[in-house]
């Protein structure tokens, strides 16, 4: 099994450096359902333990999305989604300084920028990280 995790984000303020005046927050009932028609993702029926979340914040609005597909169909999964380029793998972890504008912690995750042999790409709608 492999750890697929798609998010998607208005911008890159980081949540610690939003104005101290207008609080983001974590919106209550978000779905994984929801989420992917907001990302127009459709979450392949063999996925598991998917899990899902919306920031609103102050500046930008965050969705993310994380689920476990086979391993086997991660590449035809991520071909769908017509990437920008091809995935890649990134060996070594990104800075730890990184503060993430939506943390996948919210959902139980690890940040894929923290981990290592991460394949990843861009897409118009969303950033695609694969673990595993």
């Amino acid at each position: 099994m492999i750890g697929l995790v798609t998010g998607c984000s208005g911008g890159g303020t980081p949540v610690a450096d939003r104005s101290s005046g207008q609080m983001s927050h974590w919106v209550e009932g978000a779905t994984v359902e929801s989420v992917a028609t907001a990302l127009r993702v459709q979450v392949p029926g063999t996925a598991s333990e998917s899990k899902a979340a919306r920031l609103d914040g102050f500046q930008d609005d965050s969705l993310i999305m994380t689920f476990v597909l086979p391993t086997g169909e991660v590449d035809g999964f991520v071909a769908g989604l017509k990437p920008e380029q091809p995935l890649r793998l990134r060996e070594q972890p990104l800075a730890a300084s990184t503060n993430p504008s939506a943390p996948f912690s919210h959902l139980g995750s690890a940040e894929p920028d923290l981990l290592a042999g991460v394949r990843e790409t861009q897409v118009s709608r969303a950033r695609v990280n694969s673990t595993g």
